[in-house]
């Protein structure tokens, strides 16, 4: 998996978004193993010092939690997933409304072009899936 790193973001950052991103998308499960620090450090070519910093702070704020001689393990609860979900959710709507602010939309503008682009695409997704 190539990683594109953002340019003044500390890496393990990066790497606890992607995994935490990962979980709430649904592509790791709860109680799923997740790869070892060697794995991920061998796939995303960094070292594995940085990546044994992002696993730790994901198992500091109980996305994973770590079992002796068995391995990192997605959370179990449910709802730690979802709440880390509506917090990115969340993030993600932020940066749009702060973009579009900057582009000088008003709040009625804004709410219309949302609604019919978030509609494009959902609708593009179903032709994906159908």
């Amino acid at each position: 998996m190539a990683m594109d790193w953002i340019e003044g973001k500390a890496i393990y950052l990066q790497i606890m978004d992607h995994i935490s991103s990962e979980i709430a998308a649904g592509i790791l499960k709860p109680g799923q193993k997740v790869k070892s620090v060697r794995e991920y450090a061998s796939e995303m070519g960094v070292n594995p010092n940085t990546v044994q910093r992002a696993l730790h702070e994901l198992e500091r704020e109980g996305i994973l939690s770590s079992h002796r001689n068995t391995g990192r393990f997605v959370t179990d609860s449910c709802n730690t997933i979802e709440k880390m979900r509506e917090e990115q959710a969340e993030e993600a709507v932020q940066e749009c409304c702060s973009k579009l602010m900057e582009l000088g939309f008003d709040l009625k503008e804004a709410e219309k072009f949302f609604r019919e682009k978030v509609g494009e695409v959902y609708s593009l997704q179903d032709r994906k899936i159908g």
